[in-house]
């Protein structure tokens, strides 16, 4: 693990602190801007510069914000970085609705979701995300479950999901859960014991 490290104001991450300080009193208009701003603090592991040992901790303590939308701007702005949106269009369909697309947009498909986000509501938008994750050829449909776990197992848990995303690129929680599964499995080579 790598050790906390204080550095001086006015390096990097203090730059990048500053802007996403600003900017988290206006998610609704600068969330893809604060999404690039955490993939670069993620990447290069700014919050260790801050004096804090996790993207968690860093987020929670100066942001307010829980890790699972520090998350979710990461994987929207990921989605949307590539795409040639104008600002306006950005801006109209806003940090809830961007969020539901990441699942599903690319350069080909762009202008036909953006017209869905701009002319539906956010749950008609919601409904016809999912029904296309589901259409797509051999995809499983999700089945939602509850785990239960106490609070320092979660902080365990949420740090193995950021490593996770680190090495995949992804911050998909599904995809993570399964990759962390699929390597325990490889690690271990163990086979459940018949009942």
């Amino acid at each position: 693990m790598c050790a906390v490290k204080l550095t001086t104001p006015g390096t990097r991450a203090h730059q990048i602190d500053r802007l996403l300080r600003k900017l988290r009193s206006d998610v609704e208009t600068g969330y893809l801007e604060m999404g690039k701003l955490l993939v670069e603090f993620r990447d290069h592991e700014y919050y260790l510069d801050l004096g804090f040992p996790s993207l968690k901790g860093y987020a929670e303590h100066v942001l307010g914000f829980k890790v699972r939308k520090v998350q979710y701007l990461i994987s929207t702005y990921q989605a949307f970085e590539k795409l040639t949106l104008s600002a306006e269009e950005k801006r109209r369909i806003g940090p809830s609705k961007a969020r539901e697309l990441a699942a599903v947009i690319d350069a080909k498909n762009a202008r036909e979701w953006v017209e869905k986000a701009l002319n539906l509501s956010f749950v008609e938008l919601q409904h016809e995300v999912r029904g296309s994750l589901r259409r797509r050829e051999g995809a499983d449909e999700l089945i939602y479950r509850r785990i239960g776990a106490y609070e320092s197992d979660w902080e365990e848990i949420d740090r193995a999901l950021e490593i996770a995303s680190r090495l995949t690129g992804s911050d998909k929680q599904n995809f993570l859960l399964v990759c962390l599964a699929r390597e325990f499995i490889a690690t271990y080579g163990l086979e459940p014991e018949p009942l």
